[in-house]
């Protein structure tokens, strides 16, 4: 009889912890705030120099933002060459009007797909843009995330100084 109800409790544990609900919770920050699902938490070991950092490690998909201090002739190479720098081959996809990237590789270490979706934001300050990234790994994941993705690019608004 105990093992039944352990295993009862097992059970029902392990469908109860792998519910989120369907409410995306807000952030916001110094720069900018936005909309994440609600099954990210946020993930500081993404990237140490980032504003914001969320991520879902079983679903395997990411998402940071961060400050960039560049040229507005050159934000848009040096955040597609700051991706790059981890793929073996990729196909890319620039929107410069939009300040837009779309990025599709291998990553070198394990041969994994990634996908990436950037945007640029330009603050109010000369030379100084938010840029917002987020990731996923392989295709399935991919077509099953592209539009939370979008959605957490499209949520991003800037704080007036």
């Amino acid at each position: 009889m105990n093992r039944i109800n352990a295993l009862l409790f097992l059970g029902l544990f392990t469908i109860c912890s792998c519910q989120y609900d369907d409410n995306p919770k807000s952030y916001s920050n110094k720069v900018h705030s936005g909309i994440v699902p609600s099954y990210f938490k946020e993930d500081l070991a993404l990237m140490p120099e980032a504003i914001a950092s969320y991520a879902n490690r079983y679903r395997c998909f990411y998402f940071v933002t961060f400050l960039d201090t560049v040229s507005v002739d050159s934000v848009i190479h040096k955040n597609s060459n700051r991706i790059l720098q981890t793929l073996d081959s990729a196909r890319i996809h620039i929107d410069s009007t939009n300040f837009r990237i779309d990025i599709q590789g291998n990553y070198k270490e394990t041969q994994e797909k990634l996908y990436y979706k950037s945007k640029i934001f330009p603050t109010s300050q000369a030379n100084i843009f938010l840029i917002a990234t987020t990731w996923v790994k392989d295709k399935k994941r991919f077509e099953t995330y592209a539009n939370q993705m979008d959605s957490l690019l499209i949520t991003i608004k800037l704080h007036k100084p």
